[in-house]
């Protein structure tokens, strides 16, 4: 085990929250390694900490503080929810629409170029749009 993963795992360790298999691994990594060692104590040391610490209760006026601006800013945050709730079905109508239209399209250019006879059919375009002749689809030949 690199010493990444067993520092990620020395919490849970700590807080018996890993399996046996994972407790092992971790045990062994830590018999071989000094840092992560170190490190677990430093941890062990700050849990003991905290466990002794009082919890310091929260003012009354702060708690009405804090639920005021959460009233204050509740109606912007609505607004922005709405906002989002109402933009997600054009995007979604949009998108299908767009997947709808390149599907068809996808099928009737793999159409025309399974049934185009042998040689190269003339192309007329118009800005970003190709048309085929449709003389030359329908077999007629100009020469």
């Amino acid at each position: 085990m690199r010493c990444r993963k067993a520092n990620e795992l020395l919490v849970p360790y700590l807080d018996k929250e890993l399996s046996g298999d994972a407790v092992l691994r971790l045990e062994k990594h830590l018999h071989t390694c000094v840092s992560c060692r170190v490190r677990l104590s430093e941890y062990r040391k700050l849990d003991t900490m905290l466990k002794v610490r009082e919890t310091i209760e929260m003012p009354d006026w702060m708690r009405e503080r804090i639920r005021h601006q959460i009233r204050m800013h509740e109606p912007q945050r609505l607004a922005i929810r709405r906002r989002w709730n109402l933009q997600t079905v054009p995007i979604t109508l949009a998108l299908l629409l767009s997947m709808y239209i390149g599907t068809l399209i996808g099928i009737k250019t793999f159409t025309v170029a399974a049934t185009e006879p042998a040689g190269e059919p003339e192309i007329i375009a118009y800005g970003e749009t190709t048309i085929f002749d449709l003389a030359y689809m329908n077999g007629e030949n100009h020469e």
